[in-house]
């Protein structure tokens, strides 16, 4: 693309922390040697409506471990510029 072009691509966000829902929660699973995997968000009031949201909605597998973490508890290392 020339400088002369505008870009597309619409511009970074920052990911959702809170909806009028609650507190969005990334659920993470080990299952097996694998190690923990990435499964996917829950949206709940707290910690404890989290852990049976994430539990009833990831039970596809018999995870070893689960764990849930608040979006805005996590650390970045590296961000996107």
């Amino acid at each position: 693309m020339n400088p002369a072009q505008t870009s597309t691509k619409p511009p970074l966000q920052r990911p959702l922390m809170q909806t009028p829902e609650g507190t969005v929660y990334e659920v993470f699973g080990h299952f097996r040697e694998d190690g923990m995997h990435h499964l996917g968000s829950v949206i709940a009031l707290n910690d404890e409506i989290a852990k049976v949201y994430a539990d009833k909605l990831y039970d596809e597998w018999s995870w070893t471990e689960m764990a849930i973490i608040r979006r805005d508890r996590i650390k970045m290392i590296i961000a996107a510029a």
